[in-house]
């Protein structure tokens, strides 16, 4: 028997709030990692971000989740991610020049 539409939607929210959640605690952890940065080649950091993606495809794979979920999920996720500690760099330098 299927469940009411409305009571799996309240699941998907549910498990999106959870994933901000750990999305937050991520942007922590990139943001401590940036401290040790200084410059934008070092942030940027093309093969960790290649391994970041590569990993998640693996895994998915391995839980039986399609690759091209985690392939785009994580590359938007990283890309992101990548911008924020660039911007947050050029914060941290801006601090220091003044």
């Amino acid at each position: 028997m299927k469940r009411p539409i409305e009571a799996v939607r309240r699941e998907i929210d549910t498990l999106d709030r959870e994933m901000l959640r750990l999305l937050k605690k991520r942007y922590a952890l990139v943001l401590e990692v940036g401290a040790y940065k200084n410059d934008t080649q070092a942030v940027a950091a093309p093969e960790r971000q290649k391994q970041a993606v590569e990993g998640a495809r693996r895994h998915a794979l391995e839980l039986g989740l399609p690759p091209l979920i985690a392939e785009e999920t994580f590359g938007a996720m990283v890309g992101a991610f990548v911008t924020l500690e660039q911007q947050d760099m050029e914060r941290r330098k801006a601090a220091e020049g003044a």
